[in-house]
């Protein structure tokens, strides 16, 4: 486009001057602020997804900055070729209201940010972590009420008689961030003193690592590391709890023997441990904080514990087998009897028997 303003500043004997040409850049300019003022409505932008919203801002904003580049492009393109007048138009008239414009698209997808960025942290992870989805969604509803006065605007924003009243607008929606952001840090200081899960925690702030949320709330989640780890100590004495309270008369499956049903349901409860302690590998910082190592050397204590027992309840196995079995495989496993009791050799090694008739 410009350079066809360029070549009709360099053929036309009518817009060769600078108080014709002015005019007709000036309905150019006004044309691609029109354009964007019917593209970025305030009363529908924040109800349409905002991914697809901020394209649109940052879009109406390069455009209106492109108008500018433009211009200056070919100005100099002009001053280098030294073979045609130069342009020294009248800046304010051309620029003032896309310049402005430019700014106000900037804000509005700045808006756009901060609302995905409460979104990104409020989401289904926190609900499912801290359990208390009413209070997010209370939370949730504030942010979505910070855009509710940009929505109900008494003026145009794209018109610079209305910049003052803009500004109030911004500056009122900036102290409500603040607030909100205060008390989103309230409310993970206390959800994360009554955690749920160690592992889901971990894995919300590994998320948090790698997504875009508000800086201070993420700086205030990145410090929970040692609120996980309490709720794991937690974790750790539940499940050792429940090993010292059964261990005598472990809970089997129907289909296990007794020896390998014991190891089965011991494995069965360190496996919960293990699992978490080793996502806890992932971040170096954890285990290696003095509260890790103290976490990690209680792991590890009940760990061996646990090991002891498997490796006493094999050895008693191993034991009493050796002792029954050169007997046992002298017996048969099947005799035919009339009636009367069947003798049947258990997976365990003990001997059973059972009634059964048969026809002899």
């Amino acid at each position: 486009m410009m350079s066809a303003l360029r070549m009709v500043w360099i053929i036309s004997r009518h817009y060769n001057k600078d108080e014709r040409m002015i005019p007709l850049m000036e309905r150019v300019a006004w044309e691609i602020a029109d354009r964007v003022c019917r593209v970025v409505n305030l009363r529908t932008l924040f109800k349409e997804n905002r991914t697809s919203a901020q394209h649109k801002t940052l879009d109406a904003k390069n455009t209106l900055k492109m108008w500018k580049k433009a211009y200056f492009d070919t100005r100099a393109k002009i001053e280098a070729s030294g073979r045609e007048a130069r342009w020294e138009f009248d800046r304010k008239r051309l620029f003032e209201r896309t310049d402005y414009m430019a700014s106000i698209c900037q804000d509005l997808y700045d808006v756009l940010q901060v609302m995905e960025e409460f979104y990104n942290i409020f989401g289904p992870e926190l609900k499912a972590v801290t359990g208390d989805p009413k209070r997010i969604d209370d939370v949730l509803c504030r942010v979505d009420s910070l855009v509710t006065p940009m929505e109900n605007l008494t003026f145009d924003p794209f018109s610079n008689k209305s910049a003052q009243y803009w500004k109030f607008v911004m500056d009122d929606f900036k102290i409500e961030v603040l607030v909100i952001e205060k008390e989103a840090k309230n409310f993970i200081d206390e959800s994360f003193k009554t955690l749920r899960s160690a592992e889901a925690a971990f894995d919300m702030l590994l998320k948090f690592k790698h997504i875009r949320s508000r800086e201070a709330v993420n700086r205030q989640m990145m410090m929970k590391f040692n609120d996980i780890l309490a709720q794991y100590c937690k974790e750790i004495d539940i499940v050792n709890k429940i090993f010292v309270k059964n261990l005598e008369n472990p809970p089997l499956y129907k289909n296990h023997p007794p020896v390998a049903g014991s190891v089965y349901w011991e494995r069965s409860l360190f496996f919960r441990i293990k699992h978490t302690i080793l996502r806890f590998q992932e971040v170096e910082e954890i285990l290696d904080s003095e509260r890790g190592q103290e976490v990690k050397q209680k792991y590890l204590e009940v760990g061996r514990t646990m090991k002891d027992y498997e490796d006493h309840k094999y050895e008693q196995w191993k034991e009493t087998t050796e002792q029954v079995l050169p007997n046992l495989m002298k017996k048969s496993l099947l005799t035919k009897v009339c009636g009367g009791l069947l003798p049947w050799l258990g997976r365990d090694g003990a001997h059973y028997t059972f009634s059964r008739s048969v026809i002899c």
